[in-house]
């Protein structure tokens, strides 16, 4: 705000004096008006810093993208997963006619150590086959397989299996 001198204003006219106290006049309107704005966005910054003081800023991580595209895995849906699948007795048939057909085969030729190591992954495979459940055709078929593979473990001086 400007200061007004008394003196200076008496020695001019009563038009410039009124003149001149009109244009004080605006420059003060428009002194205030500017305080004013100052006023609130002063306001404005003060609640601004308060609520940054009471916001805490979130720790930064390093984000592994793969993360972001899995699936979330219930306990169930885990313990299904890996769980052993169950054959349908389509298979379970053809696996068994498999493993004969091949027993047949095996038992032609002449007992390398190849093909012993091929009667004994045979003898394997029809281990873990569960044929009980199956039909007699099945279960027949697997009894045929496993002899053969006996007869050509006793034939090749191997050890014969314990079934």
């Amino acid at each position: 705000m400007v200061d007004i001198d008394k003196d200076k204003l008496a020695k001019l006219s009563p038009e410039d004096r009124i003149r001149k106290l009109k244009e004080l006049e605006e420059d003060n309107k428009k002194q205030i008006a500017e305080a004013e704005k100052l006023i609130k966005s002063s306001e404005e910054e003060i609640k601004k810093d308060r609520i940054e003081r009471l916001i805490s800023v979130p720790e930064t991580r390093k984000v592994d993208i793969s993360e972001l595209f899995e699936k979330p895995q219930s306990e169930l849906e885990q313990k299904a997963k890996e769980a052993p699948e169950e054959e349908s007795p389509e298979k379970l048939k053809y696996m068994v006619n498999e493993a004969y057909e091949e027993a047949r085969s095996l038992s032609y030729e002449e007992p390398t150590t190849e093909v012993r190591n091929k009667v004994d992954a045979l003898g394997e495979r029809l281990e873990k086959i569960n044929y009980r459940s199956l039909t007699s055709e099945v279960a027949d078929k697997v009894v045929a397989t496993r002899t053969i593979i006996y007869k050509l473990k006793k034939y090749q001086g191997q050890e014969a299996p314990k079934w």
